[in-house]
């Protein structure tokens, strides 16, 4: 017997793909993959968000709104599952000059790592 709504599921619900995770071999890669597809989904010009908590205080961020809040994994899972999927370029780079379409280099996404001030 199955006790009814002990799940329950809302707008927050993550969905996860097995079929996704067969492809990338990484649960937490596939279960970011679908997130990151429907921010992108959301903001197709892209979007900005905070790997993790901030160490000091920013303007910027908002509670509960970084990856690893909102996927509930820490830092190091993170990085791991992003490996998966895409290239880090260092604040540094010029993205728009410097790497264009080469940026992804084989990979799904290119995220330009950048601290704002």
């Amino acid at each position: 017997m199955k006790k009814e709504g002990w799940i329950p599921l809302d707008a927050k619900t993550i969905p996860y793909w097995s079929r996704l995770n067969a492809a990338i071999g990484n649960v937490t890669a596939s279960i970011m993959l679908t997130q990151m597809e429907y921010w992108f989904a959301r903001y197709p010009k892209g979007f900005y968000k905070f790997r993790g908590r901030p160490e000091h205080p920013h303007p910027a961020y908002q509670e509960g709104k970084s990856w690893t809040e909102e996927l509930s994994i820490t830092i190091s899972q993170y990085k791991t599952a992003f490996q998966k999927l895409g290239t880090v370029f260092p604040k540094d780079c010029k993205w728009d000059t410097d790497f264009g379409e080469m940026a992804f280099r084989g990979m799904l996404y290119a995220s330009h790592f950048h601290p704002r001030d």
